[in-house]
């Protein structure tokens, strides 16, 4: 019989569903900028995020981006992403 942490090895490969991540990322930017973004305006491919906002909005988390990336990761630490657009 195989211990059991061998057993939960295979789940840390599973990728959150989109849904998951989209809601990361959506409090992540009202914490991180204060305003409020639509989780319909966030889409997902392979490990690039795309926002779709205001441009004002888009400034601001372009020139946070990196510390929005931390947010994500403490976030949904099986995720990684690696793009902000």
């Amino acid at each position: 019989m195989e211990p059991i942490v061998l057993y939960f090895e295979k789940f840390k490969k599973f990728v959150p569903p989109e849904r998951f991540l989209r809601r990361a990322v959506v409090a992540s930017i009202a914490e991180l900028v204060g305003e409020a973004v639509a989780e319909e305006s966030v889409k997902v491919r392979g490990s690039t995020v795309f926002i779709s906002a205001h441009p004002t909005i888009k400034a601001e988390v372009f020139m946070r981006k990196k510390e929005l990336l931390d947010r994500i990761s403490e976030k949904l630490s099986i995720m990684q992403v690696g793009e902000v657009r």
